[in-house]
């Protein structure tokens, strides 16, 4: 069976965060240059924050793939995360912001958040969110948990019940 790809995209919050980043960044690449601190002049931090742009960039995710054998969260320049279906307990429908939502580790709003992050309810998660509405969290037998935000969560539940996995007991 060939995978079932389906798409993430940004929300209207999350293309504004990154929006206001990359105006920021192109604002600091002009100014920073021209600053003097000591007769030193401050061009390599535009450049580091150029960098790690980048890296945020090409670690964002863009959708879930779905085959028999696992659930790939597929990202813009890097490997895809993969979950083999085995590992996956139970799927539950929630809210990615409804609560207090904390980021260990990760990215927050540029090119979306993922990564790390700790919610009372969830305890530690990977999260990789595009949109503020609708996700599904993923329990997984001895690993950490995985929060997502494709466009249609309702159908890649219905793709993971087809292939036996179901809704998690509360």
């Amino acid at each position: 069976m060939p995978p079932r790809r389906f798409p993430m995209s940004l929300d209207a919050s999350q293309r504004a965060l990154t929006t206001l980043v990359i105006v920021v960044l192109a604002v600091a690449l002009v100014v920073l240059p021209a600053v003097r601190v000591g007769g030193v002049a401050w061009i390599g931090l535009p450049a580091a924050i150029a960098a790690g742009l980048l890296a945020a960039w090409a670690l964002a995710p863009t959708a879930v793939e779905v085959d028999a054998a696992a659930v790939r969260i597929v990202r813009r320049a890097w490997r895809p995360f993969v979950i083999p279906l085995h590992e996956i307990q139970g799927v539950e429908p929630t809210q990615p912001l409804g609560r207090r939502l904390f980021r260990l580790v990760g990215v927050g709003g540029f090119f979306g958040s993922y990564g790390l992050f700790w919610r009372r309810d969830v305890g530690r998660f990977r999260a990789y969110l595009t949109r503020s509405a609708a996700a599904l969290l993923l329990r997984r037998r001895g690993a950490l948990p995985v929060m997502i935000t494709p466009d249609d969560p309702a159908a890649v539940g219905a793709a993971l019940a087809a292939l036996g996995v179901h809704a998690a007991v509360g």
